[in-house]
């Protein structure tokens, strides 16, 4: 019955704070400017996807800590068709979305590096999205069969999202307005964290209410990042990701603490009698 609940408000809830935040940024977006091409301040719009945000952040925060404790793999990741179609399909959708993103990842490649490490730089930039999309249907197969994947493919789908977020960085800090990337750059965030934590995961070292909140955060606001023309198919492939590698939601029993045995006193060194 928790399952069932918990299911219905982390996804339900992320998905209608995505539709919700996509919808009224894209109105905001197309009616709240005034003759000079600024954003009106104050605009409702902007308070209800404020109210949005706000909101679904508390959803979280309240379901998340009725969760129990981490678990196994094993309780985590059962075998599931559903998320690991969508981990493969978000591969697929990714290597679609890659030669459109091929024009804007530049490496970030500072002044006086040598040439040798220049091109090296730029052929890890330029191979690393279609390592990261193969990576992702390569996890999608595993969650399908309910095994254990290798830590490195979750891991080169992290290194790509650093990629990205450092990259489009670039390109947003030439922007003065906010409003034009705050999902993207909040998606970009929320996406390096949830691979991270799914790299984690992979590695056994599971803490599932982190992986959650990255990974749930992270689709809401790739779909919100829908409502701009920029890099949409990578924000599509990758909600799909986000939501496929999402943990079982049930809840778990509290991980047992370790207790603390107290050392054993030192025997005492008996002094030779004379």
């Amino acid at each position: 019955m928790h399952t069932v609940r918990n299911r219905i408000l982390l996804f339900g809830g992320t998905l209608a704070a995505g539709l919700l935040s996509l919808g009224l940024h894209r109105y905001m977006m197309e009616y709240c400017f005034d003759d000079k091409g600024l954003l009106v301040s104050g605009n409702l719009p902007g308070k209800l996807l404020w109210a949005v945000g706000i909101g679904f952040v508390a959803l979280l925060a309240l379901v998340l800590r009725s969760i129990g404790g981490d678990g196994t793999y094993a309780d985590n990741f059962p075998p599931c068709v559903f998320s690991g179609g969508l981990m493969i399909a978000a591969g697929f959708a990714m290597a679609w979305a890659v030669p459109g993103l091929m024009l804007s990842v530049q490496p970030p490649v500072a002044e006086g590096v040598s040439l040798a490490v220049a091109n090296l730089t730029g052929l890890l930039a330029h191979y690393l999205p279609w390592a990261a999309a193969a990576a992702m249907a390569v996890v999608g197969v595993y969650r399908i069969l309910g095994k254990r994947p290798w830590p490195v493919f979750s891991g080169i789908v992290c290194l790509f999202y650093m990629l990205m977020l450092v990259t489009n960085y670039r390109l947003w800090s030439a922007d003065p307005q906010l409003h034009d990337y705050a999902y993207q750059l909040l998606a970009g965030v929320l996406l390096m964290l949830c691979s991270f934590h799914r790299t984690c995961c992979d590695a056994q070292v599971i803490q599932r209410k982190k992986l959650l909140a990255t990974g749930l955060g992270a689709a809401a606001c790739c779909l919100a990042s829908l409502s701009g023309d920029f890099q949409w198919g990578f924000y599509l492939a990758s909600g799909l990701w986000a939501a496929g590698s999402m943990c079982h939601v049930a809840v778990l029993p509290p991980d047992p603490e370790e207790d603390e045995e107290e050392p054993e006193p030192e025997a005492e060194i008996k002094e030779e009698t004379e």
